[in-house]
């Protein structure tokens, strides 16, 4: 989780790949009223975002039954994040990829073709709430050093 152009796709493509497990990204899954509303650089209210949480979940569920899958999806508030997870069994990975304004502005500006504009940057900033039961990775790291991170506590908790 984490805001736009934090690298959620990257990251989680690459887990995905290492864990040997399916990938998802959310963004996949909006609706095309959505898509329309953030090309013209208005933010998402929670009446846009629930359609799109509860596919969400449906999918996590279905692919919890067959093994594990990695989603990379903003999740930026709690109720997001209850949403998506809610009626899931087994154990649940928040990884949130935290990062500065500056470094993930950069980042959108040099990214093709996403209907995400600079423009609202600072409204996901503004509605991000911070997880406190997350694995936090700095996305000043790259992606090997973030993997290793992640793998490692992985490991150790299905050592407990």
């Amino acid at each position: 989780m984490g805001v736009s152009g934090s690298g959620k796709t990257t990251f989680g493509r690459a887990l995905a790949s290492k864990l040997q497990v399916s990938f998802y990204d959310a963004d996949d899954y909006h609706l095309d009223t959505s898509i329309a509303k953030m090309s013209q650089g208005i933010a998402l209210g929670d009446q846009d975002r629930q359609p799109w949480l509860h596919k969400l979940n449906l999918l996590l569920r279905q692919k919890a039954m067959q093994g594990s899958a990695v989603l990379a999806c903003s999740a930026l508030r709690e109720k997001h994040r209850g949403t998506l997870l809610e009626g899931l069994i087994g154990k649940c990975w928040i990884i949130f990829l935290k990062g500065d304004k500056e470094l993930v502005r950069d980042r959108i500006n040099t990214r093709p073709n996403h209907f995400m504009p600079v423009a609202l940057l600072e409204s996901q900033f503004k509605e991000l709430e911070e997880p406190c039961n997350a694995l936090v990775l700095d996305i000043t790291q790259n992606t090997e050093r973030l993997l290793t991170e992640v793998l490692a506590q992985v490991a150790s908790d299905k050592n407990r």
